[in-house]
């Protein structure tokens, strides 16, 4: 268990601090809907999460680990996940902003004002389990908490563990909102600036750093 959980404390780091994920619920604190719109967002996102972990879960206990040749399977998948975060990686770099100016919100961010509780959980479902990056991270989790070996009761409790630190990213800003209040706000639209003007780079850094470690945990398993 104690390796399952350093298999998946860099995964949902990375998650946790994906950028885009976050803007979209800066945003929509902001909206007239926060209130309603905010909850349904996150549970999109946990249902995502918990989703794709529990499928990626159920593929993996049944792989017999004791196998070279599955052994081998998995390390591979390990590493053409991490290759294929290197080569987004290295396309958000080419395409960041020069200048602070330069950055650009997201089209569909303009129209979370006016969403709706089905649109504000359908939000958090696309970019927990349909983006192509949190789908690679969260499943390769998956392939921790399935591995053969753990009783079920541990492998609920590391599910559990990964969506919620998953989820840390979009639940203190939101736990700050709640706290904080109106004295908050000036801080939290403060961030929103920040990561309007620097989420490619942060993006990049991060899928550079997981894919690196998914790499080496893919070649460890060879």
């Amino acid at each position: 268990m104690t390796t399952a959980i350093g298999d998946m404390l860099p995964l949902a780091a990375a998650i946790a601090l994906f950028p885009i994920p976050i803007l979209a619920a800066l945003t929509m604190l902001s909206s007239p809907r926060a209130h309603t719109n905010v909850p349904a967002y996150l549970f999109g996102w946990v249902a995502g999460i918990a989703g794709v972990l529990t499928i990626a879960a159920l593929l993996t206990s049944g792989v017999d680990i004791s196998s070279e040749d599955e052994k081998t399977g998995i390390g591979w998948v390990r590493i053409v996940i991490g290759a294929a975060l290197l080569f987004f990686a290295a396309k958000k770099w080419l395409a960041r902003p020069r200048t602070p100016d330069d950055a650009e919100i997201p089209g569909w961010m303009s129209a979370i004002n006016g969403f709706s509780i089905i649109q504000s959980i359908s939000l958090g479902l696309a970019l927990s389990a349909i983006n192509p990056k949190n789908l690679a991270l969260v499943a390769s989790a998956g392939t921790a908490v399935g591995y053969p070996g753990l009783s079920l009761a541990s492998a609920i409790v590391l599910g559990v563990l990964f969506t919620c630190l998953a989820t840390l990213g979009l639940a203190i800003p939101v736990l700050y909102h709640v706290i904080a209040g109106d004295r908050g706000k000036e801080h939290l639209d403060n961030l929103l600036s920040w990561l309007i003007a620097n989420n490619t780079v942060v993006m990049a850094v991060l899928m550079v750093l997981i894919g690196v470690v998914l790499i080496g945990e893919g070649i460890r398993l060879l």
